[in-house]
């Protein structure tokens, strides 16, 4: 995927018989309402004509030029890209640290799935060997790459 594009979110399950299909949303809520567009790992562009939440409280994407089932099915599980940048030097975006596994003593042992906390004490919300841990955001605590993807936590001991 091209540098000038991040992560958004990924399409779920088809939903309904209108082309429209669930949508998992890894970052901001106001990038999924203010989006136009957005972009598959092919770079395949798709034209968004109307988000809303369906009846169990998540996202539901309707395309445009798309209206049927059997339209969005190829979508399903495919992650969706928006135009933008991820952060440079030590910033980084929700999306962006979604994307990324964990290392742990030299293994990958799971994903992130949110950051949260406030700007003075941020943490990470881990998926590790399939428990919830935390992790603070800190240089100290984790060593991240972003041209492999991998956050790597440099001491169990910070692991919560």
């Amino acid at each position: 995927m091209p540098k000038d594009k991040i992560c958004l979110g990924r399409f779920g399950k088809v939903f309904g018989l209108k082309g429209e299909i669930y949508f998992n949303l890894y970052g901001s809520e106001d990038i999924l309402r203010t989006a136009s567009e957005f972009y598959l790992e092919d770079g395949t562009l798709l034209r968004l004509e109307k988000v809303r939440l369906g009846p169990d409280g998540r996202f539901v994407i309707k395309l445009r030029s798309y209206e049927s089932p059997e339209a969005v099915e190829p979508f399903v599980n495919q992650k969706v890209y928006v135009k933008g940048r991820a952060g440079q030097g030590d910033t980084y975006t929700t999306s962006e640290l979604l994307e990324m596994e964990v290392v742990v003593n030299g293994q990958v042992v799971g994903r992130v799935l949110d950051l949260q906390g406030t700007d003075e004490a941020p943490f990470l919300l881990l998926e590790i060997n399939g428990e919830t841990r935390r992790v603070p955001f800190t240089k100290e605590a984790l060593s991240i790459d972003r041209e492999t993807k991998i956050i790597t936590v440099t001491s169990e001991e910070f692991l919560v």
